[in-house]
């Protein structure tokens, strides 16, 4: 994603009156309690702190920024107003907090509120505050434990996506960006490290124990997420669907393997303005949640929405696994965020196209609609794993579970992002919506959703009217048609994703080099077939070279 700032052109100060007055939850009246936090301070035992999230009244629900040139300059300035106006709000009570007792403040600005900790007696005045809008528990959260795998053959789940068709035509998500939110990421693994954006803008760790990218968790949660979504080739082939877009982290879930909605809701805003700087343009694309509130199935739970909200007003897209606690058909089991307004809900299938019996099912407890959106591979999948502090970096596993799902369609989305920069969000999931496999029952249910994700389906339905491809190659020969462009469309032979032939006196790989002259060629090569003493081959050594990262 590229960083810079544009000036205001009149199209986009219409934009900016849409969406500068947003960002705020609509959180009910003035002075409400959440029900765990009166349980809490109605306790015998109740701490002598509480931990809390406090929002300011409301504004108004945020409008989505359209993707294209102006996204850039309309980011910038509402980030910049957006923590301008919330900080001023937020002082006020920030004031009468500390100064009743109140410590470790955090300006939550994204959302106009803040994480602190309270004396239970100040609870119920604090509700009353004439700038409060609710006064909620922050609970502290443990992830899911990952169910067994059994050793599965790689790149299975690539297949049934459909990722290898995009890869083979240029499309592996360059210039998209996709974080994880998780238990961290090992940037040590061979298929990760060079897609580490890098910088103060490419890690984020609420509770300050890591300065760099770390995972901690036994099971390399985040690593292997990150995996499926944009891990390169060490292995030989592609590991995540989007292997050519870069990823940045936040580390949610702290080194005992716990979140708090706090720290959670920093990590959001984190994703708003990673370098803290709004005149960078360099929030992510996509962000990948492989968790949820396991502990309460079927349920609604809106703490996140606006978070979730906000991203998607900024174009970023908000993708959640729907959760292992599937109990077989007709038994509802749908899981909060994921099951939010504006989140994506990923379930899973087994090699043979089958909804794993853990898949989370719906209705969506939040608008009874159906439940997960999309399903895609989780059950056996390879992915990376932790290396041991770099001494093993190309170290596998596979990894079962919707955590595992959600990452393929987090890729699928960088892909076509990368491909298609100017298509709105909506847009784009409406081609994977409309393009996956329906499978079990006709059409969309509560089992599998729309279907199994197919990101070459959906990649076909955006490609703009009018691009052309004379020689059936898959490469188009305008730009802005999602892929490289085919220096060539009447020649199969020559397109960005052959290799150099060095003997037949055609750019294949269209570099603007013709066999000798191209570096992947031996120079002893005859183009013209007529020196006896040539030791060159056909192939001449040449390589895929068109599409590194």
């Amino acid at each position: 994603m590229g960083i810079e700032r544009l000036l205001t052109t009149p199209a986009l100060a219409v934009v900016l009156a849409l969406v500068l007055a947003p960002f705020a939850a609509d959180n009910g009246n003035a002075g409400q309690l959440s029900p765990a936090l009166q349980r809490v301070i109605s306790a015998s035992d109740a701490p002598e702190l509480v931990p809390v999230v406090v929002r300011l009244t409301a504004t108004s629900p945020p409008r989505q920024l359209e993707r294209g040139p102006t996204l850039s300059a309309a980011r910038t300035q509402v980030i910049t107003q957006l923590k301008e106006t919330n900080r001023r709000d937020l002082q006020n009570l920030k004031e009468w907090v500390l100064t009743r007792g109140g410590t470790k403040w955090v300006e939550l600005w994204a959302i106009r509120a803040a994480g602190i900790h309270v004396p239970p007696s100040i609870v119920s005045a604090l509700a009353d505050h004439p700038d409060v809008a609710t006064v909620e528990l922050s609970l502290t959260h443990t992830l899911d434990t990952i169910p067994t795998a059994d050793a599965a053959a790689p790149v299975w789940n690539m297949e049934m996506v459909n990722a290898p068709q995009l890869w083979a035509r240029g499309v592996r998500g360059n210039g998209a960006v996709v974080a994880i939110l998780d238990t961290g990421v090992d940037p040590l693994h061979s298929d990760l490290e060079p897609g580490w954006v890098g910088g103060v803008g490419g890690w984020f760790d609420p509770y300050g124990e890591h300065t760099e990218p770390a995972d901690t968790s036994a099971e390399g949660h985040g690593t292997g997420a990150a995996g499926l979504a944009v891990g390169g080739e060490g292995s030989g082939t592609p590991l995540g669907v989007a292997p050519d877009s870069l990823w940045i982290a936040a580390k949610i879930f702290n080194n005992a393997g716990e979140a708090d909605d706090t720290s959670i809701h920093e990590a959001f805003q984190w994703l708003l303005d990673p370098d803290d700087d709004p005149a960078t343009d360099d929030l992510p694309d996509v962000v990948n949640n492989s968790w949820g509130f396991k502990d309460f199935p079927d349920e609604c739970d809106t703490r996140f929405q606006s978070d979730i909200l906000n991203l998607r007003s900024f174009g970023v897209a908000v993708v959640f696994a729907a959760g292992n606690g599937g109990q077989g058909l007709g038994v509802p089991t749908s899981l909060s965020p994921a099951n939010n307004l504006g989140a994506i809900s990923v379930g899973a299938v087994d090699f043979n196209m089958d909804v794993a019996d853990i898949s989370a099912r719906g209705h969506n407890a939040c608008d009874a609609s159906i439940f997960p959106t999309l399903v895609a591979p989780g059950k056996a999948v390879v992915t990376a794993d932790l290396t041991a502090s770099g001494l093993f970096p190309d170290s596998y596993a596979p990894r079962s579970g919707t955590s595992f799902s959600a990452p393929h369609v987090a890729g699928a989305i960088a892909l076509l992002m990368g491909a298609f920069p100017s298509t709105s969000l909506d847009d784009i999931e409406a081609a994977l919506v409309a393009s996956a496999l329906d499978i079990g029952a006709p059409g969309d249910d509560n089992d599998s959703g729309s279907g199994i994700l197919d990101v070459a389906a959906a990649f076909e339905l955006l490609v703009p009217a009018g691009c052309i491809d004379n020689d059936g190659d898959g490469f188009f020969r305008q730009v802005d048609c999602g892929t490289p462009v085919d220096c060539d469309d009447n020649d199969t032979t020559a397109n960005p994703g052959e290799i150099e032939e060095c003997t037949d006196t055609v750019d294949n790989d269209c570099d603007g080099l013709v066999d000798t002259d191209d570096p992947q060629c031996p120079t002893d090569i005859d183009p013209l077939g007529d020196d006896a003493t040539s030791t060159g081959s056909s192939s001449g050594g040449c390589f895929l070279g068109t599409f590194q990262k």
